[in-house]
């Protein structure tokens, strides 16, 4: 009884979700990323929104905005009940699928592994919200962050790190930035050399492999809800078993506490200024 129930429910909200005529900007979209929440505010859609994830907090309005569970799980039934004409999703969402197909949910799949990916979001969402112009003003300004400097080919050596065991006395399981097409390329932005120099996106380095690279910046991205709660000053103490390295030596160790440092959206621009800053103390 209780699935034949469920099915009838949905069937019946089906009918409602009517994807918007060709041409028009979408009405009812429902975001299931952060990242995506970000650029469609940016693009002053935000009143398009009428469903957002758990997680997607920034910027405060979007905390008003009905939820449809986590990032990683969706409420499919709850999402039903929005009527979106349009579901926002990214690749990392693909084992859904399937579920908006048999369900007629329809979705747009946007790319934000890298920041060609992040370019043409904006330029696809611009169109489904109807703001082309205002999705170019925020590729411009995107892709001005990432420029490239021309000091980057001689400049320090930085180590970015997104995550490691912390309070261990030493360094393992460190996962560092390499080349991933996004966050490598804010390395450069800032004229820095990456220390990683090998094909993987986010190698996992024990302590001896970080000190082979013998970076001369060390970033350290930290986050409550990506695995730590330690202070900084607790978190560098993890380092002295590599007193010998440049960064360790000259007290080049940088932390970075916030959260957008892990959503691939246009806070990127916050995080490029962080690591200026970070480069300008580092090397003045």
């Amino acid at each position: 009884m209780y699935k034949r129930a469920t099915v009838t429910f949905l069937l019946f909200i089906l009918i409602t979700v009517v994807p918007a005529k060709s041409g028009e900007a979408i009405g009812r979209l429902v975001s299931l990323a952060p990242s995506l929440t970000e650029m469609v505010f940016e693009l002053g859609a935000g009143e398009s929104l009428v469903g957002v994830t758990d997680q997607c907090r920034y910027p405060p309005a979007a905390l008003a905005i009905p939820k449809v569970g986590s990032y990683q799980t969706p409420n499919l039934e709850t999402l039903l009940t929005m009527r979106p004409d349009m579901v926002l999703a990214l690749q990392e969402h693909a084992t859904i699928f399937y579920r908006f197909d048999e369900l007629g949910i329809p979705y747009r799949v946007f790319d934000h592994r890298s920041l060609d990916g992040l370019l043409a979001s904006l330029g696809s969402l611009g169109t489904l919200c109807g703001v082309p112009e205002r999705a170019q003003e925020a590729q411009r300004m995107l892709a001005d962050a990432f420029a490239p400097s021309s000091a980057s080919a001689d400049g320090p050596a930085m180590l970015f790190l997104i995550g490691r065991d912390y309070g261990q006395g030493g360094i393992a399981n460190a996962y560092a930035v390499g080349t991933d097409g996004l966050y490598d390329r804010l390395i450069a932005a800032v004229g820095c050399r990456n220390a990683y120099t090998g094909g993987l996106p986010y190698p996992v380095l024990s302590g001896e492999g970080v000190a082979a690279l013998e970076p001369d910046i060390i970033v350290e991205a930290i986050y409550a809800e990506m695995g730590t709660n330690e202070p900084p000053d607790s978190l560098r103490s993890d380092w002295n078993s590599l007193a010998n390295l440049p960064a360790v030596r000259d007290g080049h160790i940088y932390y970075i506490n916030a959260d957008y440092v892990f959503v691939p959206g246009m806070r990127l621009v916050l995080l490029k200024q962080d690591l200026d800053a970070i480069v300008q103390a580092a090397a003045p």
